[in-house]
C-alpha cells in the first residue's frame, strides 16, 4: 500500500498548499496550544496531514490509499480521548503512525526536489517545506521518546506540551541550542544529534542541487 507514495506522484503546484499548511500549523502550535483547547493540536495536525496527501496525490490510487491512513488516524486520534488509555497505547500508535507518514512524505519530497529540472516559486517553498518537515518529524519522534521512557527524556519542567517539544526540535535542528532543554534519555540525544546532523545536510546538499539546476544554462543560451 505504501509503494504508491512516490516522488513522481508529487505535484508541483501544491508546494505552496504544504507550506502553507505547515505554516499554519507552527503558529497555531506556538500561540494557541495549551489544556483547554487540546483539540487544536489535532486540528493543525489533522491539516498538515491532508495537504501532505494532496501534495503527493498525482495518482488516483494515491487517494484510496490517503483514506485508509486517514481513516486510521482520525481512530486512533479519537479513541486516545474516549477510551481509557492509562498505558498510553492509543497515543503511542498515533504518534508513532504520523512519524512513520511523515517519514514517507518528506522521503517522496526530497525525491522529487533531487530529480526535478523545474526551477521555480514553487520548488523554493517545496525546499522550505521538506526542511519544516524534518522538524515536524523529529517533534513527533521526541514525543513517542517521551512517552515510551521511564525516565524524562527532555528536561521539561512537569509534563510537557507539544510546543514545547516542537520548540526543543525546531531549536536543536537550527542548531541555536540556548541550553533552556536538553536531552535526558539516550533516545532523545541520538533524536537530538540525528536530526542536527540531518538538518545541516539538508541545507547543504538540497540546497547545492537547488542552486546548480538554477545556475544551469537554458538549452537557448548554450
Amino acid at each position: 500500500m505504501l509503494k504508491q507514495f512516490k516522488s513522481e506522484y508529487i505535484k508541483h503546484s501544491n508546494f505552496p498548499i504544504l507550506f502553507v499548511s505547515i505554516l499554519v500549523f507552527f503558529i497555531g502550535i506556538a500561540f494557541f496550544e495549551d489544556e483547554a483547547n487540546g483539540w487544536l493540536v489535532n486540528l493543525l495536525i489533522f491539516q498538515v496531514f491532508a495537504a501532505s496527501i494532496y501534495t503527493v496525490s498525482k495518482s488516483d490510487e494515491v487517494f484510496k490509499t490517503a483514506l485508509i491512513l486517514g481513516v486510521v488516524f482520525v481512530l486512533l486520534r479519537v479513541a486516545q480521548y474516549y477510551f481509557r488509555d492509562t498505558n498510553n497505547i492509543y497515543l503511542t500508535l498515533s504518534v508513532l503512525f504520523m512519524f512513520i507518514f511523515m517519514g514517507i512524505i518528506l522521503k517522496n519530497i526530497l525525491g522529487y526536489l533531487l530529480v526535478t529540472n523545474q526551477v521555480n516559486i514553487n520548488l523554493i517553498l517545496g525546499v522550505i517545506s521538506g526542511y519544516l518537515l524534518i522538524g515536524v518529524l523529529f517533534s513527533f519522534g521526541f514525543t513517542l521518546s517521551e512517552v515510551l521512557s521511564e525516565q524524562a527524556a527532555i528536561n521539561f519542567e512537569g509534563i510537557p506540551e507539544f510546543k514545547d517539544i516542537l520548540y526543543f526540535t525546531m531549536i536543536t535542528q537550527t542548531t541555536i541550542g540556548y541550553g533552556d532543554y536538553s536531552p535526558q534519555s539516550d533516545s532523545a540525544r541520538f533524536l537530538s544529534y540525528s536530526l542536527g546532523v540531518i538538518g545541516q545536510l539538508y541545507m547543504g546538499i538540497v540546497m547545492a542541487f537547488i542552486i546548480g539546476k538554477f545556475l544551469q544554462p537554458k538549452p537557448d543560451e548554450k
